[in-house]
């Protein structure tokens, strides 16, 4: 078995352009996933709709932003983020993260070295996102929740087909 993976920034930041170029690419994959955050943007509603009509598009979420994902490595917690005086959900969000050990000088700009620093926080935090995410599913309320864990399980099935 061969699979072609390509993880990429696509250049687009909005749920909408985000699921709009992974429409674009799935014609040279099987799957396509879209890693978008749900934050305040006015066009996720659309995005959700126009994601549900393209089969082997797959989307990702994070409420209210990746960073929720990255929090999840050093502990879980369902405290909905809520806009604060002129911070977004997602700002406040990135402002617990800095809270964490390793992660004061995180920049969402530059995450060059994040991912080495919590590799070994990741089952931790796939299984926090798990719970909490099917926390989410029975209350309704998916601020906060990621799927990432998700997307991890599944390269993880990959690797495993490839070399069993």
């Amino acid at each position: 078995m061969n699979a072609k993976v390509e993880v990429t920034h696509c250049g687009k930041t909005d749920p909408k352009g985000i699921v709009e170029e992974g429409i674009r690419r799935k014609a040279r994959f099987d799957k396509v996933f879209c890693v978008v955050d749900r934050d305040t943007h006015p066009g996720w509603d659309e995005a959700m709709r126009l994601a549900k009509r393209h089969e082997g598009l797959e989307i990702i979420s994070s409420f209210p932003c990746f960073e929720f994902w990255l929090l999840l490595h050093f502990n879980g917690n369902r405290k909905p983020y809520v806009a604060q005086g002129n911070k977004s959900p997602a700002e406040c969000c990135v402002a617990d993260l800095k809270k964490c050990e390793s992660m004061r000088d995180y920049d969402k700009g530059r995450i060059g070295r994040v991912f080495q620093s919590l590799v070994g926080r990741l089952a931790g935090a796939s299984k926090r996102s798990e719970e909490i995410l099917k926390d989410a599913k029975v209350t309704n309320a998916f601020n906060p929740s990621s799927r990432l864990h998700e997307l991890i399980r599944f390269f993880e099935a990959l690797e495993k087909e490839m070399n069993p």
